[in-house]
């Protein structure tokens, strides 16, 4: 985990050295006239479902050799919302933005006891697990026109998990935006984005560790 925290230091200095570049390539430096973008979308939850998944049922060949009293925990009917997130940005100049965005996920699952002949002891209990993210995000467009442009960007903030058990975790998370494209005209644009967004608390406690892989959104400028 120790060496996973580097590599993720190095991506991130990586990301912010590239800026530095980027006017290079980014043509005039006339501030755009429309300087204000929102946007709405969904991502994927790829590590999600490997990360956090239903639990083998235990059926056994010999069930009458356990004790009468056996029960052992299992979950099951496991259900993911994916990442639905909303940013706004402002252009501050023609390839540098910064702005703020929160990105929602939820885990759903049922949490049940079963005897030694897999018979369900008591009502499944529902487990609803959420996960809100809030971080400034930068972004950076390396090349810009008229109905199309590719860009990265970064974002730095707080996770935080909530249950409906009364469960509440914080966590540090930042996210990725390895390369996007935006395509559109005047007002209203699409994007895609090819990304990693992780949340971790300690080397024992990941939330998230290269989610939201893939994600699309729907744009308005103004």
């Amino acid at each position: 985990m120790h060496k996973l925290c580097i590599q993720m230091r190095r991506i991130l200095l990586a990301c912010v050295l590239a800026a530095v570049s980027l006017p290079l390539f980014a043509g005039p430096g006339d501030k755009p006239q429309m300087r204000h973008q929102v946007r709405i979308g969904w991502g994927d939850c790829l590590f999600e479902t490997m990360a956090f998944h239903a639990s083998p049922e235990h059926h056994y060949t010999h069930p009458e050799v356990l004790p009468p009293t056996f029960t052992i925990q299992e979950r099951f009917d496991y259900r993911y919302t994916g990442h639905i997130f909303a940013e706004y940005q402002f252009r501050w100049t023609s390839w540098l933005s910064v702005g703020a965005q929160i990105d929602f996920e939820g885990i759903f699952w049922k949490d049940c006891y079963f005897d030694r002949d897999h018979k369900a002891v008591g009502t499944p209990v529902n487990v609803n697990n959420y996960n809100i993210v809030v971080m400034p995000t930068l972004r950076f467009d390396y090349f810009s026109r008229e109905y199309v442009s590719l860009y990265s960007g970064l974002g730095i903030g707080l996770l935080t998990a909530f249950d409906n058990a009364g469960g509440f975790v914080p966590a540090p998370a930042f996210n990725l935006n390895l390369i996007g494209v935006q395509v559109g005209h005047g007002h209203w644009f699409g994007t895609a984005e090819i990304g990693l967004m992780n949340a971790l608390k300690g080397g024992n406690v990941i939330f998230m560790l290269g989610s939201r892989i893939v994600s699309f959104s729907l744009v308005y400028r103004w």
